[in-house]
């Protein structure tokens, strides 16, 4: 497992190949977590994690990317959760979230177990 990791990671503190982005990162925490692997990188993470922080989006998908979804939501929530960090702007990723569940009606039953099994459970840290 600490081979694929190290396989798999972009720039220190992130992964997903070519470019780290939010979600990826945020499963590759889980991993580490669940393999009991040491992780040192704590301090790159959270400077990615801030990186990704926009004061309209909440959280955006990567650094620079103008955009969200509610993976990169839950990714940056659970991120922020495991590393103690709070967030900059917790209004702007609940309304993200909101736009989001409401963006696409026909998808809206997916959507919203998508939520409540990633996004609303981490949410309540932050409400």
């Amino acid at each position: 497992m600490a081979r694929l990791l190290q396989a798999a990671r972009d720039s220190p503190g992130t992964w997903a190949r070519p470019g780290g982005d939010i979600e990826t990162t945020a499963v590759a925490m889980r991993l580490i977590d669940l393999a009991a692997l040491a992780w040192l990188d704590d301090k790159a993470t959270v400077d990615f994690l801030r990186r990704s922080e926009d004061p309209v989006l909440g959280l955006c998908l990567a650094p620079g990317a103008r955009t969200t979804s509610v993976n990169a939501l839950w990714g940056g929530l659970d991120l922020a959760r495991r590393l103690h960090v709070r967030l900059g702007y917790p209004r702007a990723v609940g309304a993200s979230l909101a736009r989001l569940l409401m963006a696409t009606p026909a998808m809206l039953p997916v959507t919203i177990t998508i939520a409540t099994r990633k996004t609303s459970i981490i949410w309540r840290h932050w409400a």
